[in-house]
């Protein structure tokens, strides 16, 4: 899923828990509040992509609007 991050686009599945992608990789989940996070599993993805929470996370309802399919 291409969702935008204070408007720079970022690609990363949609899970339930970290463990559902590997160390190192990007998800997009719902935390225990029920907020919407992207998230490195076991790493920082704020430090990696130099964002200083919080952050605005804009999700389409179609793709085409940034560019997908």
């Amino acid at each position: 899923m291409t969702v935008l991050l204070n408007r720079k686009p970022f690609t990363a599945p949609y899970t339930k828990t970290f463990m559902d992608v590997p160390v190192g990789e990007p998800l997009l989940y719902v935390d225990s509040r029920g907020r919407v996070g992207l998230a490195l599993n076991e790493r920082s993805f704020s430090a990696l992509n130099k964002i200083t929470p919080p952050a605005t996370i804009f999700i389409p309802k179609n793709a085409a609007l940034l560019g997908g399919k």
